[in-house]
């Protein structure tokens, strides 16, 4: 970006879309979901690296303990 350009660039929101963003950050994964229905963003989720590292479920299927609380 240059000094003077727009920082925002004016868009259409689509009536139905998904998407996904993937990517790695300092501490681990950083994923987002999102489902755009009638025009309205209807679902958006992101799990975030501490996620990911406390384990949603371990290899016998227990609970991690930030999942559990």
């Amino acid at each position: 970006m240059q000094p003077g350009e727009p920082v925002f660039t004016p868009f259409d929101m689509p009536k139905e879309a998904d998407g996904v963003g993937l990517t790695d950050a300092p501490r681990g994964q950083l994923g987002h979901w999102l489902r755009i229905e009638k025009g309205r963003i209807a679902n958006y989720e992101i799990i975030t690296p501490t996620a990911w590292n406390f384990s949603p479920r371990d290899e016998s299927g227990h609970l991690g303990p930030v999942e559990e609380a």
